[in-house]
């Protein structure tokens, strides 16, 4: 079986960290694990070093701070000719044995996608050409962006090494937030042939911290600055690839309506976050998208066309209950 080079950036990870490489060393697959320890300030580093001496296939590199500059570390670093990004607090599942066997053969194709585990729920892909190897073609691209939350995660993902490292595909260091999205991008914009699987090969836990459940100040404007650089990527696509752009921003903008102006865990006015909201709608970027995004769009838009049509109390509303939702889900994941 071909060799996984499982790239796992490690910052401030000490609680989860074992237990992730864990996941990885029980699986029977050749493989080597690549920590990056970039600028940790608990026991992770100690943990880093500590690992590498006991296994042999494991082993530590340092990356400046940011899991961009982790993962290129790794992505440069890497000897396998498949490449997988596991982050520090998620767990490989062993099910991924069962798709290097049916990929082993496939030399041309640069990007296989697998389903993953979202806790204990299980997020199976129903795309047309499932289980077979497809052209990565506008049916693909759409099919990816218009659920972003869903399928445009860095992690989840078998990516051949080779082509990442010739057609010189790294993480923007310059994006602190939606980096992995703006990644795949470029990833489809590039590739040639895909297999997307039905075959659950990850878990994402949302059980433990993560800075996405809390409010960070300047955080809006990192979602601005990486819409814009994904929205220079998918210049040259087609008027098709576009349309579901639009449906990529949108989640974008829903996703900084729940966490970072309605959050129920945000002290401001009524009045204060709805200004807020409209300001950001008028980036430009954002404009963009809103012209492309009709009435008869999915029901996930539902708030965006709210705001868009300036009933922004309504649209708010529904992110400050999503916010509620999402906080209840933190708390029972954290309780498991």
């Amino acid at each position: 079986m071909e060799k996984i080079s499982f790239i796992i950036p490690a910052h401030n990870a000490e609680k989860t960290l074992e237990w992730t490489v864990e996941s990885v060393r029980r699986l029977d697959v050749d493989y080597e694990i690549l920590l990056v320890e970039n600028g940790s300030t608990d026991k992770t580093e100690k943990i880093v070093s500590e690992l590498s001496e006991k296994y042999e296939n494991v082993r530590a590199l340092n990356s400046e701070k940011g899991v961009s500059k982790a993962r290129n570390k790794g992505i440069q670093e890497a000897e396998g000719k498949w490449i997988v990004f596991l982050d520090a607090d998620d767990v490989c599942l062993k099910e991924i044995e069962k798709l290097m066997i049916q990929i082993t053969s496939l030399n041309d194709v640069d990007l296989v996608m697998g389903s993953y585990m979202k806790d204990q729920t299980p997020i199976i892909h129903d795309y047309a050409a499932l289980n077979t190897v497809a052209e990565c073609d506008d049916e693909l691209k759409v099919w990816m962006l218009s659920r972003p939350t869903l399928r445009m995660q860095a992690w989840a993902k078998i990516y051949r090494t080779d082509f990442l490292k010739d057609k010189k595909i790294f993480f923007n260091e310059e994006l602190s937030y939606s980096e992995d999205s703006e990644f795949v991008i470029r990833v489809l914009e590039k590739a040639g042939k895909v297999f997307v699987s039905d075959i659950p090969i990850y878990q994402y836990k949302t059980g433990t911290p993560s800075v996405m459940r809390s409010f960070v100040d300047g955080r809006i404007e990192a979602y601005i600055k990486a819409l814009e650089a994904a929205e220079k990527d998918v210049e040259e696509e087609s008027p098709l690839v576009k349309r579901a752009f639009a449906d990529y921003v949108s989640a974008h903008i829903n996703i900084i309506g729940v966490h970072d102006i309605f959050s129920c865990d945000i002290r401001e006015s009524w009045g204060d976050r709805c200004r807020k909201m409209r300001q950001c709608l008028e980036e430009g970027v954002i404009q963009r998208a809103l012209l492309r995004i009709a009435l008869s769009s999915d029901i996930q838009n539902l708030p965006v066309l709210l705001c868009k049509y300036r009933l922004t109390a309504i649209g708010g509303m529904i992110y400050y209950l999503r916010s509620l939702q999402n906080r209840r889900r933190y708390k029972k994941g954290k309780n498991r």
